[in-house]
């Protein structure tokens, strides 16, 4: 595991078939929303790294998040907001591990699969209950550029309190790299 996302949080995935295995043994990250479309972010695996290769079946799904309990109610009164799925992850980790402050009651994570508005704006449209947007982006210029792209753009007729969560990882770029910095310790 050299992204070093906790074991549990990857079985969880796996038994909520979040994270399936394709024939080529690629990761391959399913997202639903609330109309059951799926859209795929298969991670292509080669020798030293792994690229991404969106496979978007309706644009701007994305990948989304919740605990068991929460997602049966479908009520989120909070969104976590991500680049991709393996910051998403590494996230939970360092919560678990308690490098991070504890994930809101409510609170769903998504995965925008990159930068794209469109998934946090379908999220919205169909979760118009959300207080708070935690925007957790990549901690880089065009994380912080679109973070602040979201505290000036009304959202579906509402606006909801926005945090900006991505400069809490210090002086690294991703989350998962302040899981790998963390790891070290």
């Amino acid at each position: 595991n050299r992204f070093k996302i906790d074991r549990h949080i990857v079985s969880e995935f796996i038994h909520r078939e979040l994270l399936i295995m394709d024939d080529e043994y690629n990761l391959c990250f399913l997202g639903r929303d609330n109309y059951n479309v799926i859209s795929v972010n298969k991670y292509l695996s080669s020798r030293d790294y792994l690229s991404v290769e969106e496979l978007t079946l309706r644009r701007n799904a994305g990948f989304r998040y919740a605990n068991k309990e929460e997602t049966a109610y479908n009520l989120f009164r909070n969104v976590y907001v991500f680049e991709n799925v393996i910051d998403l992850m590494s996230y939970l980790t360092l919560v678990k591990l308690g490098a991070l402050p504890a994930i809101e009651k409510a609170s769903c994570l998504i995965s925008l699969n990159g930068l794209t508005n469109g998934v946090l704006y379908n999220f919205l449209l169909e979760h118009q209950e959300v207080q708070t947007i935690y925007a957790c982006l990549n901690n880089d210029n065009a994380g912080i550029k679109a973070t602040k792209g979201l505290s000036y753009r009304r959202v579906v007729d509402m606006q909801p309190y926005l945090r900006d969560y991505s400069l809490i990882n210090g002086y690294v770029k991703t989350w998962n790299a302040m899981l790998l910095k963390e790891s070290k310790k």
